[in-house]
């Protein structure tokens, strides 16, 4: 049995828990208009985090690697964490714009979603059987990410973009054990 907080491997990448040696390097990437439009979070302009890793029991977050190379990083927030508690696992990620367009997103994502469904603990207290992740619906590459990996949308919302100062629309997507087995998700 995995530890829920081992690394998760594919054929290119590494997704390791983030270390405070990874911060700069995530600062560096995160700091491109073009990426933090498309984050809810993030300030522009942006702002270096302080020089230590955030710890919040209801999150993972992992560094995304290729080879030694940090190309982005992934989110998952845990099922129950919260408030209101989610009532399912959902994603958070980013690719740094130099990798755009290698399959980065999807091959985490894959890794990532095999984890939740497959690895007690990673996901929540519970196994999942349902993964969700917000998706700007002006970021159409990160739609097409998850519909690869079986999401289909399951509603939309709201929500105020820091970078943008403005509320953006979202489409809520989720995917299920069985539509992510049906196109091919795997266990890392």
């Amino acid at each position: 049995m995995h530890s829920p907080l081992s690394d998760l491997t594919t054929d290119r990448l590494v997704l390791t828990p983030k270390r405070t040696r990874h911060l700069a390097t995530l600062d560096h990437l995160k700091n491109d208009w073009e990426v933090v439009r498309m984050l809810a979070m993030p300030a522009w302009p942006f702002v270096q985090r302080s020089d230590q890793v955030e710890l919040d029991e209801g999150f993972h977050h992992l560094t995304m690697l290729c080879g030694k190379q940090i190309v982005g990083e992934v989110t998952v927030k845990r099922a129950g964490s919260g408030t209101p508690p989610r009532k399912m696992p959902r994603l958070g990620y980013f690719v740094g714009r130099p990798f755009w367009g290698r399959g980065y997103a999807t091959e985490a994502l894959a890794a990532t979603v095999a984890a939740i469904f497959d690895r007690p603990g990673f996901g929540g207290d519970a196994p999942a059987e349902r993964v969700g992740a917000g998706v700007f619906v002006d970021n159409p590459a990160s739609r097409r990410v998850l519909e690869k990996l079986g999401f289909t949308k399951a509603g939309g919302y709201s929500l105020y973009c820091r970078a943008r100062d403005s509320d953006v629309d979202v489409d809520d997507m989720q995917v299920t054990r069985s539509e992510f087995a049906a196109v091919g998700g795997r266990t890392p």
